[in-house]
């Protein structure tokens, strides 16, 4: 009930979310917690803010969908999405493996945020290391 009580007297909604995040990355012992919105009309991922661990680059700002199309297709089936190692999983292509390693991202974590059957986000987890296990669990709905 820790993460209730650190949330329940917050109001902002980006310090919810960080908050959140934070509690999440230190919970999973991960190198980089956040949420990512997605704006279809402009082909574009948005990370506000990251929670990343001391020497992991922060993913903060926005990104073409395109260069993580990958991970947005596993998301957009309303599955959670966990990549065990991202330089080795077959969803991962082979144009994208160093981009992936280059930003720390070895393991990754995505569980999907959907509306009316569109992906509107993701809240994601990352790791330079190797882990996590392939999960077909749902998606909650915004």
């Amino acid at each position: 009930h820790r993460a209730c009580d650190a949330l329940q007297p917050l109001h902002d909604p980006a310090e919810i979310e960080g908050t959140a995040c934070r509690m999440l990355a230190e919970r999973l012992k991960v190198d980089r917690a956040f949420f990512v919105e997605l704006d279809w009309s402009r082909g574009v991922a948005r990370v506000l803010s990251d929670q990343v661990r001391e020497g992991a680059p922060s993913l903060a700002g926005e990104h073409a969908i395109a260069d993580f199309r990958w991970s947005v297709d596993i998301l957009q089936t309303g599955e959670v999405m966990m990549i065990t190692d991202t330089r080795t999983c077959p969803p991962v292509p082979d144009r994208q493996r160093a981009a992936s390693a280059a930003l720390g991202i070895i393991a990754c974590a995505g569980a999907p945020l959907m509306r009316d059957g569109v992906l509107i986000g993701a809240l994601c987890v990352t790791s330079a290391a190797p882990g996590c296990a392939h999960s077909n669990a749902s998606a909650p709905s915004a």
